[in-house]
């Protein structure tokens, strides 16, 4: 018998490929298919919009090399390739050399639609002067550098679609115009036909208003990237070092843990790091959402990207530049934006489709007119069925329906950036529309998880404030517990003397007993044993409940056998709590606390915040057991939390949002991070996806209209191919502008403080 426990499992292998050669949304929706459709591949993902494709892959059953050689058999380039991070590098590497490649892609779609339109435009304006000798040449010289030049990057993507008998938005443009080129090239060299007859213009113009479509796309395109690269800005490419004594520059990527970096006023801080030198303010707005500078001394923590405003720092590195707080935030922007959402999925399956049913259609058009001159008893217009296929074909290109979803998720993940809202996730802006509930964690969510000392009840009238927080501070000082730093940091600020403590003794989750002078005194909870031996315990508790109601955890200061204090402290409610609350709730959102502190501090903070519906006292079991309840009853669930205790709610939620820490920034168990550390991008986080989401509705829907309309007149010979292939060229380019306008709209809403979205 085999021995099973020799069997092992290989994980799956991850492989991104920057792509090249893709002209259209088409192809990345081709691409996709053809990579998933190989033995041991899975998980496939391929984005037009950052021309990356990710998929996962069995190293038994396929290799990178042949997976490579596969994508360029399909007829694109691989620019570059990291399988399980090996042939990593900097991400601004890359991001840089796919900003060239835009750029690039831009100027040749330039070029092609200005040479189109500079040939093509004499060609119809020849239609309006009277018919001379040689006339037919002229449309001939004119429209064959078109048809050979402008229209190479369709033929080539056509030659590969035949080539594995896939239909594309290229087979669709290639074919329409090399029908109107070919049968007026035919028909002219083979009986030297007038121009009447003809029709050079019509291929002429359809190659240029595509390429005048797809140059305009490409131009758009590239604003969308351009949020990601605004982050990849922040960070300087060099930095001053000083190393053996020296001052030297070196690149970004070449800095290593422990070095020291010099950053001078007006300079970005190029890592994340310590002071160790030098006092100054620094603006740190990109990572906290406030624009007041902050003081900076020896010892403070300065985070990459930030601005140094005044004064020269010495900072010591702690972080790498590939693993800074900024890297982080850019990193998670472009995985958003390289996924795709089940709307974009769907369209795709649709254009896989189409295309080849816009082929029939074309046929069964051209043949049908062909034979309604036959039924008349007319002589066959060869050319009129020929002029009816070209339209359909030309008319149908779906690429603004595989737009429609990318190009709007690439421009909500940049505004969301901008704006703090890191979306990990493209899916996280579908789900929302699911949502009809949020659910808060208490302690480090609705409040900043600082504990502070709200109030001093003296019951023994020899003692005063001060002399009470001066021996609870001696006692204390020496714990670590943050209830302890509260009652310290309280006895600082009003200037409490303090001493030493002898026999401190720590009894675990129950107080501390120490000797102070000669004393023998206990700080710790009301419902310890030292407590109830006290002599006036039995007027505690009213006392305690009136604290407790309003929302304070109660310390004891007693001394022998006698409570001579009640110390009330609680966590400090975040500022922007109550009102980000009040937003969510005016949004149409149902919220609901779940804490695991005592049933009185919960409610008082409930009470505080407004809000009706608490749960105290849950473990994280507790918590997914009551988001479940809630699922089950029909409402999808955002759950906000700080992406470590609330892992398990995180991830049992539809959306799971974290708000950021330093190291929490990439908290795994959260859909969406909140990089300012605070809940003010909360709001804004759901007034972004309700925008997506209509925007991306907005454009399926004109995408679709636009093919079910227009194909039709096409068919019934009412709409001429070059008004088809301007309007093709035009709905790609609306879809994508139309995109954009999310930026704008996103401003407009958030500026007048409201929810409605301006779609203007």
């Amino acid at each position: 018998m085999a021995d099973v426990s020799a069997v092992r499992v290989t994980p799956p292998n991850h492989a991104r490929f920057e792509v090249g050669g893709m002209t259209c949304a088409g192809c990345a929706s081709r691409l996709t298919v053809a990579l998933s459709s190989q033995p041991g591949v899975s998980d496939v993902s391929v984005s037009f919009a950052t021309g990356q494709a990710d998929l996962y892959f069995d190293p038994g059953r396929v290799t990178p090399r042949s997976l490579r050689k596969f994508v360029r058999d399909n007829g694109f380039e691989v620019v570059h390739e990291t399988v399980d991070g090996e042939g990593a590098e900097s991400l601004a590497v890359r991001l840089e050399r796919r900003r060239r490649r835009q750029e690039e892609e831009t100027r040749v779609w330039r070029n092609r639609a200005v040479v189109g339109l500079v040939l093509a435009a004499p060609m119809m304006g020849l239609m309006f002067v009277p018919h001379f000798e040689g006339l037919g040449i002229v449309h001939f010289l004119l429209a064959t550098p078109v048809q050979f030049y402008v229209g190479w990057p369709f033929y080539k993507g056509l030659g590969v679609g035949l080539r594995y008998a896939r239909a594309n938005m290229d087979t669709l443009v290639a074919g329409g115009a090399t029908v109107a080129y070919g049968y007026s090239a035919a028909a002219f060299l083979g009986s030297g036909v007038g121009p009447g007859g003809l029709y050079f213009e019509t291929a002429a113009f359809i190659l240029a208003l595509v390429s005048l479509g797809k140059w305009l796309e490409s131009k758009a395109r590239a604003s969308t990237s351009a949020a990601v690269n605004k982050l990849v800005a922040l960070q300087p490419r060099e930095v001053v070092v000083v190393r053996e004594g020296h001052e030297v520059r070196v690149l970004a990527s070449e800095v290593r843990v422990h070095d020291t970096v010099l950053v001078r006023p007006g300079e970005r801080i190029p890592i994340d790091g310590s002071v160790v030198d030098g006092r100054s303010e620094v603006d740190e707005s990109l990572i906290t959402g406030e624009s007041t500078p902050v003081a900076k001394h020896v010892g403070d923590l300065v985070v990459g990207g930030s601005v140094n405003v005044h004064g020269s720092l010495s900072v010591s590195v702690e972080k790498l530049a590939s693993e800074t707080l900024l890297a982080q935030i850019v990193r998670l922007v472009d995985d958003a934006q390289s996924g795709s959402t089940q709307s974009q999925r769907l369209a795709d399956r649709v254009s896989a489709y189409f295309v080849p049913g816009v082929l029939l259609a074309a046929a069964l058009a051209t043949v049908g007119w062909w034979g309604v001159d036959a039924l008349s008893g007319d002589a066959v217009r060869w050319s009129h069925g020929l002029f009816v296929g070209v339209a359909v074909l030309v008319v149908s290109c779906p690429c603004a329906l595989g737009l429609a979803t990318p190009t709007a998720i690439t421009v909500s993940t940049g505004v969301g950036a901008r704006e703090g809202i890191l979306l990990k996730s493209p899916q996280a802006l579908e789900l929302l529309s699911s949502v009809r509930c949020v659910v808060f964690d208490k302690t480090g969510t609705l409040t900043l998880g600082e504990l502070e000392v709200d109030e001093v009840v003296i019951l023994d009238q020899e003692w005063s404030e001060s002399r009470v927080l001066g021996v609870v501070a001696s006692v204390e000082q020496q714990s670590e517990h943050p209830i302890a730093r509260a009652l310290c940091r309280r006895a600082r600020e009003v200037g409490a003397e303090t001493g030493g403590a002898a026999e401190f003794e720590y009894v675990p989750g129950v107080g501390v007993t120490a000797n102070v002078g000669q004393e023998r005194l206990f700080v710790g909870q009301v419902g310890a044993e030292w407590v109830r031996r006290c002599r006036n315990a039995d007027a505690l508790p009213q006392q305690v409940e009136t604290l407790e109601k309003s929302g304070q955890t109660v310390i004891v200061l007693a001394s022998r056998d006698y409570v001579v204090a009640l110390i009330g402290v609680s966590d400090r409610v975040r500022p922007e709590s109550e009102s980000v609350l009040a937003e969510l709730r005016r949004q149409g959102l149902r919220i609901v606390i779940l804490s695991g502190d005592s049933e009185r501090v919960a409610v008082a903070l409930a009470d505080k915040l407004g809000v009706d519906e608490v749960y105290a006292r849950c473990l994280p079991s507790d918590k997914v057991a009551r988001i479940r309840d809630i699922q089950a009853k029909g409402s999808g669930v955002v759950m906000v939390g700080d992406g470590v205790n609330d892992a398990p709610a995180l991830a049992s939620a539809e959306v799971g949002v974290a708000l950021a820490a330093g190291a929490d920034i990439a908290a795994e168990s959260a859909d969406v991070v909140l990089v300012h550390g605070n809940l003010r991008g909360l709001p804004g986080f759901f007034q972004l996806g309700r925008l997506t989401l209509r925007k991306i509705r907005q454009n399926l829907f004109w995408a679709l209209l636009y093919n079910s309309a227009l194909i039709p007149l096409a068919i019934v010979g009412m709409i001429h191919p070059v008004f088809a292939a301007g309007a093709m060229a035009f709905s790609s380019v609306s879809v994508v502008v139309n995109s954009l306008l999310i930026a704008r709209s996103f401003r407009v809403q958030t500026a007048e403080g409201g929810t409605q979205t301006d779609d203007r």
